[in-house]
């Protein structure tokens, strides 16, 4: 079924989320400064979204329209104004020679664009700040030229660069900035964005110095704007008590910063002035994780988080099962070839009427071929000889050999040959019957061996079927064991959950030896998979104390076999 997302509207949904993203972004890097003195951060976000290629027209109308409710000055739109001007007329420019614009054309392009801006900044005597706004625009643009290099083509659920990590840093301080100005009805809205993506990067992240980093950065742009340096310590603290609690229930880590809020804002006065909107802003970040489901929010962490490192040496086992599966089902084919081969060559034995006629052609050609009444045998007495002739072979095949009384009247008064007639007889019978137990024993040997093939055949497709299926793994599952098993005491170094087939769920853990019979072992886990389990195998690990066991769900009924006896009164034996 097509996804909704590859429908027109679906398309034209995610189009217009994408630039109401770009417009709020505008409008808080509009808010977000420097010293409250120069504010390089949207003009740099435009031209950065215009190089990669978004829509000219509506990027630009954002802009002008979000730099206008930003500063709600004439000048403020001139400036922007005249930057739309010179980004159009570059880009119309470059479609006419049919050049794309490089890194260091828009870098030059954007310090042009702020010909307005550095003009009223001389009228006013302010020509450093106008040469430091130009200077941290093109930083800017180029960090933010970086990140979507990043999103788009890198996917950011690979490690990052140095440069990579430093172009992000510098994006969430912009944003940091920008928050730092915008408290409708004084509310803080930089609270409930921090809160929402420190709680979101400690769990899309297994490294806790992401949040930290995220927190830290937030800090430094409300520090840069305000010349308070008190909200580093804040986020930074908050980001420490999300990382301590961080647990498979995420709500341990939002009660943990609801704490760690209301304490730094009560007994430590963090904030200055503590009012219930404060708290209400870190509640709403809180909130908006709350509102992502586990399972949107394991996607994310597919999407955005650094790959596991035993993901590639989990998905190695599907590509081994995989290979083996092949190898097996050519062996199979290689086999059933054989199979067909072998049962090819059984020839059989000849059936009862042709070694008759056989028999019976080889003794005419024996005894009757120099008989000079041969003539009056098979022309005036044919019938009668040829009848006489098959009851004496049929008798010999039947008893294995002839004697006299086996030979008709009509032939032995009329055949002076009739001991002639009985041993050529008795040798060809004889030869026949040594004919046939030779051919039947190869044949039998060719069939044996032809079954054996077939059956091996038939053994390794099944276990090609049986290894068809893929082996998945359940990471989450996995760290839920793992901290039941510590809360009681059972200590597991390695947990892997997978299953072969849809209900059919399978356990290894390396715990200590002394904790294989442990009763609460078998509790976690019979709870966590919701039927009884057993263990299967014990091995010794690498780590001296521990070993590898293997648990797999018990089966509904189990038969116990047994046998006794007891010796008859009086006798030795039952």
């Amino acid at each position: 079924m097509k996804s909704f997302f590859e429908t027109k509207k679906g398309i034209l949904l995610l189009n217009f989320l994408k630039y109401i993203f770009f417009f709020s972004m505008m409008y808080i890097f509009a808010k977000g400064g420097i010293a409250n003195q120069i504010f390089p951060f949207s003009v740099a976000f435009f031209f950065a979204i215009c190089w990669c290629e978004q829509n000219l027209f509506i990027s630009s109308g954002l802009f002008v329209l979000a730099n206008f409710l930003a500063t709600f000055s004439i000048s403020g739109l001139i400036v922007s104004s005249s930057a739309v001007a010179i980004i159009l007329l570059c880009f119309f420019i470059h479609k006419k020679i049919k050049k794309r614009i490089s890194l260091l054309l828009i870098g030059v392009y954007l310090a042009i664009s702020q010909t307005m801006f550095f003009y009223y900044s001389i009228s006013s005597g302010q020509i450093l700040w106008s040469v430091l706004h130009i200077l941290f625009a093109e930083i800017f643009m180029f960090a933010c030229i970086k990140i979507f290099k990043v999103l788009l083509v890198k996917g950011v659920g690979f490690k990052l660069t140095i440069d990579e990590c430093i172009s992000l840093c510098i994006f969430f301080v912009a944003m940091g900035s920008g928050l730092a100005t915008i408290n409708p009805f004084d509310f803080s809205l930089i609270n409930v964005v921090a809160v929402f993506l420190i709680l979101l990067f400690t769990y899309i992240y297994e490294k806790s110095s992401f949040a930290m980093i995220v927190a830290s950065c937030f800090g430094i742009g409300f520090a840069l704007q305000t010349y308070d340096l008190s909200m580093i310590a804040i986020f930074v603290l908050l980001s420490l008590a999300s990382i301590s609690f961080k647990s498979t229930n995420k709500y341990f880590s939002i009660l943990a910063i609801l704490a760690t809020d209301i304490f730094l804002g009560l007994y430590f006065d963090a904030y200055q002035t503590y009012t219930y909107k404060i708290l209400i802003s870190t509640i709403l970040g809180e909130l908006l994780f709350v509102s992502i489901s586990n399972g949107e929010l394991a996607f994310l962490k597919v999407m955005f988080g650094e790959r596991s490192g035993t993901e590639a040496l989990r998905n190695m086992v599907n590509r081994s099962r995989d290979s083996l599966r092949k190898r097996m089902y050519s062996l199979s084919e290689a086999f059933d070839e054989m199979d067909r081969s072998f049962k090819n060559t059984i020839q059989g034995i000849l059936p009862a009427s042709e070694a008759k006629q056989m028999l019976k052609e080889e003794f005419i050609s024996k005894v009757c071929s120099d008989c000079p009444q041969k003539h009056r045998c098979y022309r005036v007495l044919a019938k009668e000889t040829d009848e006489i002739i098959n009851s004496i072979i049929s008798a010999g095949l039947d008893k294995g050999k002839i004697t006299l009384l086996d030979i008709p009247p009509f032939l032995s008064t009329r055949c002076n040959k009739t001991n002639i007639i009985l041993s050529t007889i008795n040798q060809l019978v004889a030869s026949y019957k040594q004919y046939t137990y030779y051919a039947s024993n190869v044949d039998t040997s060719k069939a044996l061996v032809a079954e054996q093939f077939g059956g091996m055949s038939k053994l390794l497709a099944k276990l090609a079927d049986e290894t068809k299926e893929l082996v998945t793994f359940d990471e989450m599952l996995e760290k839920k064991i793992v901290e039941d098993l510590n809360f009681v005491n059972v200590f597991a170094s390695e947990v892997y959950v997978f299953n072969k087939k849809e209900k059919d769920f399978f356990c290894i853990l390396t715990i200590r030896l002394d904790d294989v019979q442990n009763p609460k072992l078998f509790e976690v886990l019979n709870k966590n998979f919701g039927t009884t389990m057993k263990l299967c195998s014990t091995e010794a690990s690498s780590t001296p104390g521990f070993v590898v066991c293997e648990f797999s769900p018990a089966p509904k009924y189990q038969c116990i076999y047994g046998s006794a006896g007891a010796n008859k009164f009086g006798n030795n034996v039952s």
